[in-house]
């Protein structure tokens, strides 16, 4: 029996044989692909399931109660108060591997961030806050408290303990909930990791609001360099951060891509702003033009020194005559 993907052919003696067979061997080879790499791009449905979907503009509840490290209970609207931009995470505190990365991605991104020469450095408590809550409301504040400890141990950063805000969900499932859908995350049970503990499949992203909370940027994965991270909480800063010229301009003709986690050229902005040059070039030139002109057009209408007319003249060489018969 002859396998099914094998393809016959009765070769013909043309001077174009060899060609014709290797444009049909391309466009069996092409037609075998299509399929896999449909598959190879095609989301697995559990992936699809816990993929972020950032609410860009979104209102996070203020109203949302959660515990921090302390076990007091703590209303968002205390932590966001209008004043300063904020840098969200949702992770939970027993997660064995990728919230443990995204943490220590967090430490190591603010840190590289406050040691920035210059006036490009931001810290963390002065320039922007920083609220840390698991979404697994089975973890008590004694968690929260250990996690900090544990990711705070090794930088010299006391501004960082009244900074970044570590908070629990345990007793508030509904408002944990709702932030996490009011910003785009989504999680869910994982079995696999291991049956007799509870784990959860999820993605990793850092949000920023602004200052009143709304989500102003979402930068993704567990890696945060100090540009992006400057540069994305100045922009939720709405003003409240001020960069130099230079900063303004880079906003302007660069947008943040969450697939190349950097700053690409924004094409628009850049066509715009070379338009706005052009006219203000062109319009300078023409101003100069018109000024010069002007000065002439005004020079050549002075009176200058007259001629004397012919009368004149005639009156004038008669006296000379009559003074030399004299």
């Amino acid at each position: 029996m002859s396998d099914p993907m094998t393809v016959t052919t009765r070769a013909t003696r043309t001077p174009h044989a060899p060609a014709a067979r290797f444009a049909g061997l391309c466009i069996l080879l092409g037609l075998l692909a299509s399929p896999a790499e449909a598959q190879l791009n095609t989301p697995i449905p559990e992936q699809q399931e816990t993929e972020i979907e950032p609410q860009l503009n979104a209102q996070v509840p203020l109203d949302l109660r959660f515990r921090n490290e302390q076990g007091e209970s703590v209303e968002l609207s205390e932590l966001i108060d209008g004043t300063k931009p904020v840098a969200l995470a949702l992770v939970y505190y027993t997660c064995p591997q990728l919230c443990n990365l995204v943490l220590t991605g967090m430490c190591d991104g603010f840190d590289a961030l406050a040691d920035w020469d210059g006036n490009n450095a931001l810290q963390v408590g002065e320039d922007f806050e920083v609220i840390t809550v698991s979404f697994y409301h089975e973890e008590g504040p004694e968690l929260a408290a250990a996690k900090k400890r544990n990711h705070l141990a090794t930088y010299d950063r006391p501004e960082w303990e009244e900074g970044w805000h570590w908070l629990s969900s345990q007793g508030h499932a509904e408002d944990v909930r709702r932030l996490a859908e009011t910003i785009g995350f989504h999680f869910k049970v994982d079995p696999s990791v291991d049956p007799e503990e509870t784990h959860f499949a999820h993605h990793s992203a850092l949000f920023l609001l602004t200052p009143e909370g709304r989500l102003s940027g979402v930068i993704p994965q567990h890696e945060y360099p100090r540009e992006v991270l400057r540069f994305g909480l100045m922009e939720a800063s709405q003003g409240k951060i001020e960069g130099t010229l230079m900063d303004r301009a880079f906003l302007f003709c660069f947008q943040y891509d969450p697939d190349a986690n950097s700053y690409v050229a924004n094409a628009r902005a850049i066509m715009s702003l070379a338009g706005a040059l052009m006219v203000l070039l062109l319009g300078g030139f023409l101003g100069v033009m018109w000024w010069r002109e002007s000065r002439r057009s005004r020079h050549d209408g002075e009176p200058g020194p007259q001629e004397p007319s012919f009368a004149e003249s005639a009156t004038e060489d008669s006296n000379d005559s009559t003074q030399l018969k004299e």
